[in-house]
């Protein structure tokens, strides 16, 4: 998810856990004659806080997962909390049910949960919403094109190396990522990764960034003549030969796949070559499994 998303979801946890808080609050310090429609109230917001926590939850696993650097201060403190609150939520659910006997502590601790919550939503969403709000990023910037000279912006691969190994570790293992792609297609990559990071990546460090891609991760054009393949022609400027041949597949997953590159490099892979290049690796893989028999 986006980092907007992130912070309408996480809103949208605090604003149900507030109603839970005050409904349970005039239930038990005011016991109005319709108690029974504060109590539903609890229950159903309290729910919901549970149902929108679970998935912000998850959603955070599936990112800490790929970092693989000591993560910052901030973040660090984000995935500690969020385990705190995972374990008081499921101390609280749990007791109504298997230990009746604590009912009377499920104020407190019902109140611990969402001041917990508060804070772990605060150093979040209230980061990111105190950063959109500052002018320098109040709009993700478009990348400016790389200039025809060093007389606008000085390039310098070393710095883009560095700043891509600062900001992009953070969440992607290099290998995994820095497959060949074109200017423009580094473009759109690079300029999606500056609005999911915003306002961590400047539009300037961006620019060095996709230097630094396009010039050493670029497409590979092979020496080509009339005996080159369709597969050393369109498709080994980006990929190794193992690796394309290393996954079997039929026709339409080939299909599908060369597909995808063309709307990634629709000058190197032209659309109406798809269904040639297909039948030129469908035929290779054959050949393959033929002479591994």
């Amino acid at each position: 998810m986006s980092p907007t998303v992130n912070t309408i979801v996480s809103c949208g946890f605090l604003v149900s856990g507030a109603v839970a808080i005050v409904s349970i609050m005039i239930r038990l310090g005011r016991q109005p004659a319709n108690a029974a429609r504060y109590v539903a109230v609890h229950r159903g917001s309290g729910w919901i806080f549970t149902i929108l926590f679970l998935f912000m939850f998850i959603t955070m696993l599936s990112k800490v997962q790929n970092f693989w650097e000591e993560a910052a201060a901030r973040v660090a403190l984000h995935v500690a909390l969020a385990v705190g609150v995972l374990f008081l939520l499921a101390l609280k659910v749990s007791i109504p049910r298997f230990f009746p006997m604590l009912k009377k502590n499920l104020w407190p601790l019902g109140t611990a949960v969402y001041l917990l919550s508060f804070v772990l939503v605060g150093i979040t969403a209230g980061y990111y919403i105190l950063w959109r709000s500052h002018e320098p990023y109040s709009t993700t910037p478009k990348l400016p094109a790389a200039p025809a000279s060093l007389s606008s912006v000085i390039l310098s691969k070393d710095l883009g190396r560095q700043l891509l190994i600062a900001e992009c570790t953070l969440c992607h293992r290099l290998p995994e990522v820095l497959t060949p792609r074109s200017e423009e297609n580094w473009r759109k990559v690079i300029e999606r990764m500056v609005e999911l990071a915003s306002p961590r990546i400047t539009a300037d460090e961006a620019v060095q960034i996709r230097n630094f891609l396009a010039t050493e991760y670029g497409p590979k054009l092979l020496p080509t003549s009339a005996e080159s393949t369709l597969l050393e022609r369109h498709c080994l400027p980006c990929h190794r030969r193992e690796d394309i041949l290393s996954v079997q597949r039929g026709r339409a997953a080939w299909v599908a796949v060369v597909t995808r590159m063309h709307e990634n490099e629709p000058e190197l892979v032209p659309k109406n070559l798809i269904s040639q290049i297909v039948d030129h690796i469908l035929d290779i893989q054959r050949q393959n499994n033929e002479e591994s028999r």
